[in-house]
């Protein structure tokens, strides 16, 4: 609604349905989630650097031909390649920030941050976050805000969700 009424920018049908099918999902994930459940306290180092790797290697294969579809002004092309990679670093990110987070609550807030300091987790988050707001931002200069930010967005979730699954 907002890149139609601020942005003037023409939405379809399938435009529309995704704010919906989004506010589905997030009832779906609140209707399943258990009050009981632990938190996890530890991170599977192995596990976390098995997802980290595969998921960077899928991002560097998607954008990587979006270089090759540049637009007759010199603007990067392929709006799917440009938001699913910076969706992917964006969600390689929020796992990364769990993994700190479980160090926090593993051994408490001052000993955790000061312990996570001394891995590749918050480096990671910073790193693939920095590098997927630049891609996000290099999208935005060639595509409309509304789909790059709606792809964007599902991607990084559905990344951080199967990533953390995988990973905790």
């Amino acid at each position: 609604a907002a890149g139609r009424l601020v942005l003037g920018e023409r939405l379809n049908g399938r435009h529309r349905l995704a704010p919906g099918l989004v506010l589905v999902a997030v009832a779906a994930t609140a209707l399943s989630a258990h009050g009981s459940g632990s938190l996890s306290d530890r991170v599977p180092v192995a596990r976390f650097a098995v997802m980290a790797a595969a998921v960077a290697a899928v991002a560097v294969a998607v954008v990587g031909p979006a270089r090759l579809l540049r637009r007759g002004d010199g603007r990067p092309g392929g709006l799917v390649p440009v938001a699913v990679g910076a969706g992917l670093l964006y969600g390689l990110g929020a796992v990364a920030e769990k993994a700190v987070a479980t160090r926090l609550v593993g051994h408490g807030i001052v000993s955790g941050a000061v312990s996570s300091l001394a891995t590749g987790y918050p480096w990671l988050f910073a790193g693939v976050t920095l590098a997927g707001m630049l891609l996000f931002q290099t999208g935005l200069q060639a595509h409309p805000a509304s789909l790059m930010a709606s792809l964007t967005n599902v991607v990084s979730t559905a990344c951080a969700l199967a990533g953390a699954a995988v990973v905790f």
